[in-house]
């Protein structure tokens, strides 16, 4: 099973599994690969309000000569989730919002034909954060932790607390994909060292390679 992640400002890290291959492209790359009809395909942007940029992500999405799996949103905002069910055809949305800032919220646009099950997670510290378990044509299950952290909160050690304490299913290919706001370029700060140590220890590894800019 091969698994492309076509991701913009993101924060990805998986464990790996035997049986499948991990690609990761960012948006300037992927539209030159040839056949992705065996890959479950997945994007992540950081939007910013997605009541004011719906248009211009539908736009995108159709200038595409395929179509993603699931498009994960960070930073989507207040909006009526309602208003979304339709929005984009052949997709299902799902938004997750355990905060009061206006800022913040994580979306996920899920293709109709995905068998999946789906929960908000409430107790990671000041994020927002969603569970989406699909599964996949081999019957392996894919859960993909779609999570925002706010920049502004200084409780990092807490939410630290929180990664750690996570049990990620061993038996499962687990996915950290969103808007962290930990630069994993800044390898001397504390909080950095910290959260790669728990991450290297559950066996994850950063799937974006693309370390030129500053990567949250």
């Amino acid at each position: 099973m091969n698994i492309p992640l076509f991701l913009n400002h993101v924060h990805i890290i998986s464990n790996m599994h035997n049986s499948i291959l991990f690609n990761y492209s960012n948006n300037y790359l992927f539209q030159d690969f040839e056949n992705l009809s065996n890959y479950f395909k997945i994007m992540h942007t950081n939007i910013q309000s997605l009541n004011k940029k719906a248009a211009l992500l539908e736009g995108y999405l159709l200038q595409l000569q395929f179509q993603f799996d699931i498009i994960i949103l960070t930073e989507t905002w207040n909006l009526d989730s309602n208003l979304y069910q339709n929005f984009l055809d052949g997709y299902t949305f799902l938004h997750f919002k355990n905060s009061s800032l206006k800022s913040a919220g994580v979306g996920c646009f899920i293709k109709s034909s995905c068998i999946y099950d789906s929960q908000t997670v409430t107790y990671i510290s000041d994020s927002d954060v969603g569970l989406v378990n699909i599964k996949l044509h081999n019957n392996e299950l894919l859960s993909i932790y779609c999570i925002y952290r706010h920049p502004n909160s200084k409780n990092i050690p807490n939410f630290l607390t929180d990664i750690s304490n996570i049990h990620f299913n061993p038996r499962n290919i687990n996915i950290i994909i969103g808007d962290i706001n930990i630069d994993l370029l800044n390898t001397k700060n504390k909080h950095t060292k910290e959260y790669v140590d728990i991450l290297s220890n559950k066996y994850f590894f950063n799937l974006n390679k693309d370390l030129k800019k500053k990567i949250n």
